[in-house]
């Protein structure tokens, strides 16, 4: 598949205004331009993105997973882009860690406090099926059962 990359920029305008005029006037293009590239990216991905009625515009569950995905991607390349033309002005994300209690609090974090090099982190400990889940979600870059 073959997504266009301004389809997901189009639509995470009108995901975010929750609607196509508004959208449209964001992104110096028509209306008619923005509902055609919210249909093309529908028909590629084979799935409807929004419940259209005459007065509300809303998400439909693949919609939400697609916002949040594109939340992510076009905050995550923002900063990416403004590091490589300024690295020394972009602050490092911590490193997310989800660690059973157990091995996080009696050997990972003494370990951690003996490493300079690993500064900015942030620890928690989940039980076993929450870590695997974190990692699943994204919400950690590393776990340890």
């Amino acid at each position: 598949m073959d997504l266009d990359p301004r389809y997901l920029h189009t639509f995470l305008a009108v995901g975010r205004a929750r609607s196509f005029s508004r959208a449209a006037a964001s992104l110096h293009r028509t209306q008619p331009a923005v509902s055609y590239q919210i249909q093309q990216l529908e028909q590629q991905l084979g799935a409807r993105l929004f419940d259209r009625t005459t007065r509300r515009l809303s998400l439909t569950r693949p919609g939400v997973q697609l916002l949040d995905l594109c939340e992510r991607f076009f905050g995550e390349f923002g900063r990416l882009a403004a590091a490589m033309l300024d690295p020394s002005a972009i602050a490092a994300d911590p490193l997310r860690i989800a660690s059973v209690s157990g091995f996080g609090r009696y050997v990972l974090f003494p370990i951690l406090k003996r490493m300079p090099a690993v500064q900015a982190y942030l620890l928690r400990f989940p039980v076993a099926d929450e870590v695997f889940a974190s990692l699943h979600a994204g919400t950690c870059d590393v776990g340890f059962v």
